[in-house]
């Protein structure tokens, strides 16, 4: 196990290469101004409709590698120290969040087939998955926990996993579905929670004396 300096540069470093991750989205927006006045786009109206697509894409991504940084930083934040294992299944995290910017660009170029749409839910497969897989190994670890803390619980991610698995199932074989199917993710979500209240609920239930 690491010592706390080094751990905290493990850290700092993620949030780096996930800030590298979101400028990156952005880059590509910098060049449709350029359009405005050009092919018959003359207000910012026109612009922003004409390239709705792509903005889409932008706000997509923006949101889930922001939600996938919060889950992240919720379960280092319960972390004094780490692995070899746990070094490993963070940088393929981060290569998954660094990726995600180029199904993103597939898509708000105007590919919106069922092949984009199963990249980037691919994608976010194996970020969801990573992420679960190092839960796994710190609830494996209880050494890395700081102290006083509870075990880490799994459900949240294993939930989001499995509902990204149904996601991409369904839209490989189901035409016309694309990236809506990443709403499966919310009942997926709703459901955890519930399971997560009935816990805590019971937990702090005395029991019969």
């Amino acid at each position: 196990m690491a010592h706390e300096r080094s751990f905290d540069r493990l850290v700092n470093f993620s949030d780096a290469v996930v800030a590298i991750a979101i400028t990156l989205l952005g880059l590509p927006l910098i060049d449709l101004a350029a359009e405005l006045g050009q092919n018959g786009i003359d207000t910012v109206g026109e612009l922003l409709l004409h390239n709705a697509t792509r903005l889409f894409g932008f706000g997509l991504s923006f949101a889930v590698i922001a939600v996938f940084w919060m889950a992240h930083h919720r379960v280092y934040d319960y972390l004094t120290g780490y692995t070899r294992g746990l070094i490993w299944l963070n940088m393929l995290w981060l290569a998954s969040i660094v990726f995600l910017p180029f199904p993103t660009e597939i898509i708000a170029s105007g590919h919106d087939d069922a092949g984009a749409a199963a990249l980037y839910i691919g994608t976010m497969i194996v970020t969801a998955a990573a992420l679960l897989a190092q839960i796994l190994l710190v609830r494996a670890r209880p050494e890395l926990i700081s102290g006083g803390r509870e075990a880490l619980s799994y459900v949240p991610a294993l939930a989001v996993t499995v509902a990204l698995f149904v996601a991409l199932g369904v839209t490989i074989l189901v035409p016309g579905t694309h990236l809506w199917t990443l709403l499966l993710i919310v009942p997926a979500q709703v459901v955890t929670r519930r399971i997560q209240v009935a816990r805590e609920r019971r937990t702090a239930t005395p029991g019969p004396r």
